[in-house]
């Protein structure tokens, strides 16, 4: 068991995430609309800092860093170098979403570079309330991510112990995909099975965040979109007036 004199422990999270759980565990939304989380893979690596900044001016809520390896998935993604670089400039929540292969390898490295939670697959790993542990040891909050073609009945299981439950709306590791409708129906799933429970978990989407597909995801339940190249990361476009654009959006489908 980590502590938190120990490699991979993330000191801070609990006051980093103070804007996404209340004092009483339940997780915190604007009202009716959802919270937003940047997916920092679309950003621009050149200007990174810049990016953040401009994300900070937009009220983001939260940074979606993709780890992919090449190998759970075809894509390579993100490392912990960016997470490191980023946490050194701002202290907005992040989240690291590992699509990879033996994520136990990976967890305690992210936390020390600053992962505030931490959403590892469950077609991952065979021992994954294990790994849920050593998410929390490594001073990060646990979470659970699956496939478009995973039933919600195999989280079930997993639900006691996380925080967040990520689904994921197109195949993990594509850019620019196109929603599956199967997975979009499947959020209504895993809010029922959420409901037996105190509402302590947030449900976080991710995949073809756009204008038009957000509002469904919202009135099925979810609480936290991961916003790409669907919504504020566009070309030739300043990301903090598309992110304030998308939030304007969102806020009149509430009204």
């Amino acid at each position: 068991m980590a502590t938190s004199s120990q490699p991979g422990v993330n000191k801070e999270p609990a006051s980093r995430t103070r804007g996404l759980w209340g004092p009483d565990g339940s997780v915190l939304t604007h009202d009716r609309c959802p919270l937003l989380a940047a997916s920092m893979v679309c950003a621009d690596p050149l200007h990174i800092g810049r990016e953040v900044r401009l994300l900070e001016e937009g009220k983001i809520d939260l940074l979606h860093f993709d780890v992919m390896d090449g190998s759970f998935v075809p894509r390579i993604g993100l490392g912990p170098e960016m997470v490191r670089a980023v946490r050194q400039v701002s202290e907005l929540p992040i989240d690291v979403h590992l699509m990879v292969s033996d994520p136990e390898k990976q967890i305690p490295t992210f936390a020390q570079a600053g992962a505030d939670i931490i959403i590892v697959h469950v077609e991952a790993t065979s021992q994954f309330p294990r790994l849920l542990e050593l998410i929390r040891a490594c001073g990060s909050r646990p979470a659970v991510a699956m496939g478009p073609a995973t039933p919600p009945s195999a989280i079930a299981y997993v639900l006691d112990q996380v925080d967040l439950v990520l689904l994921m709306v197109v195949n993990p590791g594509s850019i620019g995909e196109k929603a599956i409708p199967a997975a979009m129906r499947k959020i209504a799933d895993v809010l029922a099975l959420l409901k037996e429970r105190p509402r302590r978990v947030h449900i976080m989407i991710d995949g073809n965040v756009s204008p038009d597909n957000a509002p469904q995801m919202i009135r099925s339940g979810a609480t936290i979109l991961v916003c790409g190249s669907s919504s504020i990361f566009r070309p030739r476009t300043n990301v903090r007036d598309s992110l304030l654009a998308f939030h304007r959006g969102l806020q009149w489908e509430a009204d």
